[in-house]
């Protein structure tokens, strides 16, 4: 009579890891029954679901927790004097004042009023003021000693990030844009050459019209220009009338010097 089959072994922890490590596994795999996703602890080399709230938070050894925020943080700055600004996807901006371990009972001030995640954040080079970004497409500066709101920059499109001149309270500002703001200027669209005329003089507050720049730091032939255009254009209007014929050019913004886009066509004739 043949002796029996002796059973078979069962495999070793060693023998059970050398087959997996050479094996290609499906992520749809690893998923339990309520279809959540599984991954591996190497702690104790069990399978736990990966739900946020199974999750320990550890033990951490920062200075400062800043949790005010109730989505994802985009951007974090700190001011020279320990002042903490951040923004996040909940549309705000936090200002925490500092410095760390002195007066920490002040309460955070949340700066309110953007339409969209806030990107980016900044102080300026003194510190008293705060700067905040976002995809709504506008910049808002704030007083860091108060977080009341000091302005409302608009731009174009959304705001991926922001910096303070590093030695002075320097802005940066295109000429094309200043000239269309309305908090400046009366239908800045429109050909209004009246709105230099006096009564309205719109172009008299600062820092509106910069078509030769601003500050210290204007155009060196400014004073010639407008000596030569107001020559050109008064023996122009002294000897002829004029007529534009075809649409009203759009202005070409990509050009060096802005031009009209096109070939505008004007009529011309010569006055008795």
């Amino acid at each position: 009579m043949a002796d029996a089959p002796a059973p078979p072994q069962q495999p070793t922890a060693e023998d059970l890891q050398r087959d997996l490590e050479g094996m290609d596994v499906d992520d749809d795999l690893l998923r339990d029954d309520d279809g959540e996703a599984m991954e591996e602890v190497e702690d104790d080399a069990s399978i736990a679901e990966s739900d946020d709230e199974d999750l320990v938070k550890e033990d951490s050894d920062a200075l400062l927790t800043f949790d005010k925020h109730e989505g994802a943080v985009y951007c974090v700055s700190v001011s020279k004097n320990g002042d903490i600004l951040s923004g996040g996807g909940d549309d705000r901006a936090w200002l925490q004042p500092g410095p760390l371990g002195e007066d920490q009972a002040r309460r955070a001030m949340c700066l309110e009023g953007h339409g969209d995640s806030v990107t980016a954040c900044g102080f300026s080079h003194d510190d008293a003021m705060a700067a905040t970004g976002a995809y709504d497409g506008s910049v808002k500066l704030w007083d860091a000693s108060t977080g009341s709101l000091l302005r409302t920059l608009e731009g174009p499109g959304d705001v991926e990030w922001l910096s303070w001149h590093p030695k002075g309270d320097v802005v940066f500002a295109a000429p094309a844009v200043q000239g269309r703001l309305a908090t400046c200027w009366t239908a800045p669209d429109a050909f209004d050459p009246d709105r230099y005329a006096p009564g309205r003089e719109e172009h008299a507050m600062p820092f509106a019209h910069i078509g030769f720049g601003g500050g210290i730091h204007q155009c060196m032939g400014q004073q010639f220009g407008y000596c030569q255009v107001k020559t050109i254009l008064s023996w122009l209007n002294r000897n002829y009338d004029m007529e534009i014929v075809s649409e009203f050019p759009e202005p070409d913004y990509t050009a060096m010097v802005v031009g009209p886009k096109g070939k505008p066509m004007v009529r011309y004739v010569r006055k008795a």
